[in-house]
């Protein structure tokens, strides 16, 4: 949202992480940018993030509403879009799973940039409420080894992610679970050139 202030959850965050789900320039935009992405990679899946979603609930609109009722309504409205042109959704699982702090659970934090307590509230209940064809991305499964039986009881079908085969405990075996795809692996490195 930094090129995009005007559709940021937070106003006053200099570096907004988060858009406004009630603004509906909000979905202007990043319709637009999907649909750019769309044309150039003629994608059958798209993976729409939705992790490290730390704003939720800040602005008038949006305070009416509970977190899982603004995350669910979120990704219903992406995955409407991506069906409309035969794509599939993937999406990070963390925020539809109650444990960690990371997840979706309900917490408060001070923001260390302004000093203003801001609270994130939970979303962990939003699982029941998307579509049940979303490939979700579970990159929690050493924290909550247990993620893969909930999602898998819904439906949902799971690919592990952050994988790393000598830390995963019985791969062997849960890579043969039906609702399994596979796994990814996640790299975090510097693309310029000469790096």
């Amino acid at each position: 949202c930094c090129a995009h202030p005007e559709i940021a959850e937070r106003h006053d965050d200099p570096w907004p992480d988060a858009y406004c789900p009630s603004n509906p320039e909000t979905y202007e935009l990043l319709f637009d940018v999907m649909d750019e992405v769309i044309a150039a990679f003629r994608p059958r899946i798209l993976h729409i993030g939705h992790d490290e979603l730390l704003s939720v609930r800040v602005c008038p609109q949006c305070r009416k509403r509970s977190g899982a009722e603004l995350f669910a309504d979120d990704v219903r409205r992406i995955h409407g879009f991506l069906s409309e042109r035969g794509i599939r959704t993937m999406m990070w699982a963390d925020k539809l799973i109650k444990v960690g702090r990371f997840s979706g659970v309900g917490r408060r934090e001070k923001d260390p940039g302004n000093g203003n307590w801001w609270v994130l509230p939970p979303t962990h209940q939003a699982l029941d409420r998307i579509p049940r064809d979303v490939i979700l991305c579970d990159w929690y499964w050493s924290i909550a080894p247990w993620g893969l039986r909930e999602f898998a009881k819904r439906g949902f079908e799971v690919c592990f992610g952050n994988f790393s085969p000598t830390q995963f405990p019985d791969w062997a075996r849960k890579a043969r679970h039906p609702n399994v795809m596979g796994a990814e692996i996640s790299s975090w490195c510097e693309v310029s050139p000469g790096a």
